[in-house]
């Protein structure tokens, strides 16, 4: 699990820095503010989300029927 949270924390840095650079072009200080400011550890955790896929399968198979 340590090794999928270094992963999404190393491509959180690296998108940050694509946003920070189209934002601030040239403006190394504003890039450098905007990716201290949002490049946080927390982000990088996932959160594992269970979804009932039976009820949506259900609805399709419904809506071919009629």
């Amino acid at each position: 699990m340590d090794a999928v949270r270094n992963i999404i924390y190393t491509d959180n840095k690296s998108f940050l820095e694509r946003i920070a650079n189209d934002l601030y072009k040239g403006d190394e200080e504003g890039i450098k503010e905007f990716i201290d400011k949002y490049h946080k550890k927390n982000y990088s955790y996932m959160v594992p989300i269970v979804n009932d896929v039976k009820n949506n399968h259900k609805r399709r198979i419904r809506n071919v029927l009629k």
